[in-house]
C-alpha cells in the first residue's frame, strides 16, 4: 500500500515518551498538508455522550469529542474517508458522518484481532487495485466468508460502510506518467470504433459525397455573411449551346464533332475584339474528317497569332490527344490538359514539361499578358515550344506569377492537403457567360448589349450544354450542377436539379479553376482522418471527464449540442477567412460516439 500512497504513523510506541500522545495525534490529524484517509487500528468502545472512545495506549483513551476540532480542520484540508479497524464502531461512524466526513468503514460489533487483520489486508489490496471503498469492503467480506468461514463464522457480517447518500465513493487515484498515458489509451471497444471511423473517413467516394453538402452549407453562410459581390469577372465563357447551333444553322460533323468553320468564326470575332488570351475547351484532332474547315480554322489561328493573341487548346496529354499540327503549331500556341477530378483542382506537376493543366495555363497566360513585364514571350516571334517559354519565363517581382510558379513546387504537399474547387463562390463572381450566336451578332440578348470592345482578360470557348458535347461519349461534358451552384442559381437551379437536368458544363468547371488560380484562392482541405484522430483524443478526454463528473445525460447532450454549433460556426468562418476546409461530419460523429460510450460507463447518471 505504501508504494502507491504516502503513509504516516502516529501512535503509542513502547519505551518512548507518550505523555503528549493525545496532542500529537490531534496535531497530526489537523496537519495543513491534508490527508485523504484516516486509519485507526486498536481498541474502541461505544459511548453515549462522547461519540465513541479510542484506546490509544495502555490505560489511555481519546474520545471523538476531543478529536472534533482536529477532524473539522482535517475535513477542510481534504479528508475524504476514515476506517476504524476496531470494535464497536457504530457511534464512532455516526460521529464522523455528523462532522461531515463523506464515508467511514467501521466494525459494528466486537471482532477478533486476527479477523481485523485479515479484513484490513484484503481491504487494502482492493484499494491498491483502484477500486472504490464499497467494492473494497465487499471484496474483503467475501474473502472472510469464503476463506475464513470455518475459523471465524459470521465475521464477514461485522464490517460496515457508512456514508452520505450523495457522496461519491472514495477510491485511490493512480499517479505517474505511465498511468496518465494508460488512461488515454483506447479500450478494445473504443479502438474498434476508431478503426472503423478512420477507414470510412479515408474512403474517397464518401469524402466526395460529404463534400458537396459541406460546400452547400458554405455557400449559404457566404451569402449570409458576405453577400454577392458586384465585381467584373476576369473570365468570359463563350458558350456554344443549342441556341447558337440552331440560330447559326450549325450541324455537327458525323453527329458528334464541332464544325471547325464555326469555331473559326468565333475566334475571328474574338481576334477582332482584341482578345488577349483565348482558351478553347475542345480537342481539335479531327482535321482529316473536315479538311477544308480545318484549313479555314488554321488561317484564323495564324491571324490571331500574328495579332499577339495567346491561344491555349484543350488536350488529353496523358494519351497524347491534342490539337492537330494542321490546325495550330505548338511553337506559337499551347495545349493544356482538360482532365478533371470532379471536386478537386487540377494541379501542375514539376515544370509542366510532360503535362500542364488547361486552367493553370490560362491563368498564367492571363497574368503575364496583363503585367507590365519586359521581354515577354510573343507567340508571333516564337521559334521553340511556346508553352515551355511561358512556363519558364521569370517576370521578376510579380506576386501573382510567383504564386503560380510555386504551385509546381508544392505539388507533393498539396497532395496531402488537396485544394478543392470552391463552388461556394457565386458563378456571377467567377465568370460571365455569353452564347456564341450572341457574340457573332446572329441573336440578341442583354449580354450582347453589355459586351463591349473591351473583353475580360481571359476568354474561353466552351461547349454550352448541347446534347452531343463530349470527347469520348456524347453528353460527357454535361453534368448535374453541384449543390452550391444550384443554390446560387436560385429557383431555376433547383428546378433543373429536381428534373435531373445536366446543366453544368466542363467549361464552367474550368472557369472556377481559372478564377481561383488568378486570385490565389486555393482552398485546401484538411484530411478527415486527421480530425478524426483529434476528435478521438478529445472524446477520450470527454470520457475521463464524464467518469470524474457524472452529470445527468441531458446536461452532457446540451453541452455536446453547444460544442457542435460552435465548431460548425468556427469551421465555416475558417473556410471564409483562411480558405481551409475543416471537415464536419466525421469529427462530430467520432466525438458523439465517444460521448455515447461514456454514457455506458459505470456510475453514470441518466
Amino acid at each position: 500500500f505504501s508504494q502507491i500512497a504516502e503513509v504516516e504513523f502516529c501512535g503509542w510506541q513502547q519505551c518512548k515518551d507518550n505523555s503528549r500522545l493525545k496532542e500529537k495525534i490531534a496535531e497530526k490529524i489537523s496537519d495543513r498538508r491534508g490527508w485523504d484517509i484516516l486509519f485507526f487500528a486498536g481498541h474502541s468502545n461505544e459511548t453515549a455522550l462522547t461519540g465513541g472512545e479510542l484506546g490509544i495506549a495502555p490505560g489511555v483513551s481519546l474520545s471523538m469529542k476531543e478529536l472534533e476540532p482536529s477532524l473539522h480542520e482535517a475535513r477542510s484540508h481534504g479528508l475524504q474517508f476514515a476506517i476504524f479497524n476496531s470494535c464497536d464502531g457504530i457511534s464512532i461512524a455516526e460521529s464522523l458522518i455528523n462532522l461531515g466526513l463523506p464515508q467511514v468503514v467501521v466494525m459494528r460489533e466486537p471482532i477478533h484481532n486476527d479477523v481485523a487483520q485479515e479484513f484490513l489486508v484484503q481491504f487494502l489490496q482492493s484499494l491498491t487495485q483502484y477500486k472504490d471503498v464499497h467494492e473494497a469492503v465487499l471484496d474483503a467480506c467475501a474473502f472472510l466468508k469464503d476463506k475464513k468461514q470455518l475459523t471465524y463464522p459470521s465475521a464477514y457480517l461485522v464490517p460496515s460502510l457508512f456514508r452520505h447518500p450523495k457522496a461519491e465513493l472514495f477510491r485511490l487515484e493512480p499517479f505517474g506518467l505511465w498511468h496518465s498515458v494508460k488512461n488515454w489509451l483506447p479500450t478494445k471497444r473504443e479502438a474498434i470504433w476508431l478503426s472503423a471511423l478512420l477507414l470510412l473517413s479515408l474512403f474517397p467516394p464518401l469524402q466526395d459525397l460529404l463534400l458537396e453538402p459541406r460546400l452547400l452549407l458554405q455557400a449559404v453562410y457566404r451569402q449570409a455573411v458576405v453577400g454577392e459581390k458586384e465585381a467584373d469577372s476576369p473570365i468570359l465563357l463563350v458558350q456554344i449551346n443549342n441556341k447558337s447551333l440552331q440560330e447559326d444553322n450549325v450541324e455537327l460533323v458525323n453527329e458528334k464533332y464541332l464544325d471547325y468553320s464555326y469555331l473559326a468564326k468565333i475566334l475571328a470575332e474574338l481576334t477582332k475584339r482584341k482578345a488577349q488570351v483565348v482558351g478553347v475547351d475542345y480537342i481539335l484532332d479531327q482535321d482529316k474528317e473536315q479538311p477544308e474547315k480545318s484549313q479555314k480554322l488554321k488561317e484564323t489561328v495564324d491571324i490571331a497569332v500574328q495579332q499577339g493573341t495567346w491561344l491555349v487548346w484543350g488536350a488529353y496529354e496523358e494519351d497524347t490527344v491534342r490539337v492537330s499540327a494542321n490546325i495550330a503549331s505548338l511553337q506559337q500556341t499551347m495545349v493544356g490538359d482538360i482532365s478533371s477530378y470532379d471536386w478537386y483542382m487540377e494541379l501542375p506537376k514539376q515544370n509542366c514539361t510532360k503535362t500542364c493543366p488547361f486552367a493553370y495555363l490560362l491563368a498564367l497566360s492571363g497574368t503575364l499578358v496583363n503585367s507590365d513585364t519586359a521581354n515577354l514571350p510573343q507567340p508571333e516571334e516564337s521559334q521553340t515550344d511556346f508553352r515551355t517559354s511561358v512556363v519558364n519565363f521569370n517576370p521578376g517581382n510579380n506576386q501573382q506569377v510567383s504564386f503560380l510558379q510555386k504551385l509546381r513546387l508544392s505539388a507533393n504537399f498539396l497532395f496531402w492537403f488537396p485544394p478543392i474547387i470552391d463552388y461556394s463562390l457565386p458563378p456571377e463572381q467567377v465568370y460571365t457567360t455569353i452564347s456564341a450566336c450572341e457574340l457573332l451578332g446572329s441573336c440578341q440578348s442583354e449580354a450582347t448589349e453589355e459586351l463591349t470592345n473591351s473583353l475580360p482578360p481571359i476568354v474561353m470557348i466552351v461547349p454550352g450544354g448541347y446534347e452531343k458535347a463530349g470527347v469520348d461519349n456524347p453528353g460527357q461534358d454535361n453534368a448535374l450542377a453541384p449543390l452550391p451552384v444550384v443554390f446560387w442559381r436560385g429557383a431555376d437551379g433547383w428546378s433543373d436539379f429536381g428534373d435531373g437536368k445536366r446543366s453544368f458544363t466542363g467549361g464552367e468547371e474550368h472557369g472556377y479553376m481559372v478564377y481561383q488560380y488568378l486570385n490565389q484562392h486555393l482552398v485546401v482541405m484538411v484530411p478527415s482522418f486527421l480530425l478524426v484522430l483529434l476528435a478521438a483524443g478529445l472524446g477520450k478526454g470527454l470520457i475521463l471527464l464524464i467518469q470524474s463528473n457524472p452529470d445527468p445525460r441531458r446536461l452532457w447532450l446540451i453541452r455536446f449540442g453547444i460544442a457542435t454549433v460552435v465548431y460548425l460556426l468556427v469551421s465555416l468562418q475558417v473556410y471564409l477567412s483562411l480558405a481551409v476546409v475543416l471537415p464536419l461530419f466525421w469529427p462530430l460523429v467520432t466525438l458523439g460516439n465517444y460521448l455515447r460510450l461514456g454514457f455506458k460507463k459505470p456510475g453514470f447518471s441518466s
